[in-house]
């Protein structure tokens, strides 16, 4: 959830009288930059739901300018690593490894296999087969995320790959790409700092509760 300062009445406006959410059905409204977290308290009353700092998770915000993803360091790829897109035929291991998936995402995983930009790292096993080891893809709303590895694959670096590989395809494309960390993730701070991602502010996952009616 995004607006510049200048916008914030408009955002609150939009969001106060849109029907285009579905909001019988919803769950949570995801990164929303810390400015707007008194806005969303505001619109969750007005629509009868419950809203309380219980319910927020909090982390950071990543981006990079659009030059700099399109030139970042690919490096060297390690002997029997191969770097490749990802295809719906990925779908239930993306959602293995994907530790904050919900069933219902599932058909929204499906739509950015088929759509998204995606990157998965495969590793040669000792059987001459390649193991996904490492994967991020492009999400629905245009940033990096699901950025997982493999338990058997972690700490080789393969993260990284993944990383590199999405972010300068996605500065090619024009995008800037951005992301974002749950606090206490620090691996995936220190590997977004490390890869030249600065911070924008902090950003909340703020979860709806319906108020049950009077």
């Amino acid at each position: 959830m995004y607006a510049p300062e200048e916008k914030i009445d408009r955002l609150k406006a939009a969001l106060m009288h849109t029907d285009l959410i579905e909001w019988d059905r919803l769950k949570q409204f995801s990164a929303c930059l810390k400015r707007i977290v008194p806005l969303m308290a505001e619109v969750f009353k007005f629509k009868g739901f419950k809203h309380t700092d219980d319910f927020i998770y909090s982390g950071y915000q990543y981006y990079m300018s659009v030059q700099d993803a399109a030139n970042i360091d690919l490096g060297t790829l390690p002997e029997n690593v191969r770097v490749g897109p990802l295809d719906v035929s990925h779908l239930q291991i993306v959602c293995d490894l994907w530790q904050h998936f919900d069933p219902e995402y599932q058909p929204v995983a499906m739509k950015m296999l088929e759509l998204n930009p995606s990157v998965g790292v495969f590793v040669k096993n000792d059987k001459g087969d390649e193991d996904l080891a490492s994967m991020v893809l492009m999400t629905e709303y245009g940033g990096v995320g699901l950025l997982q590895t493999a338990p058997e694959h972690r700490r080789k670096g393969y993260a990284e790959i993944a990383l590199a590989h999405l972010t300068r395809r996605l500065g090619q494309m024009g995008y800037m790409p951005s992301s974002n960390v749950t606090q206490y993730n620090e691996a995936s701070h220190s590997l977004f700092k490390k890869m030249g991602y600065k911070v924008v502010d902090a950003a909340f996952w703020v979860l709806a509760f319906k108020l049950p009616e009077k």
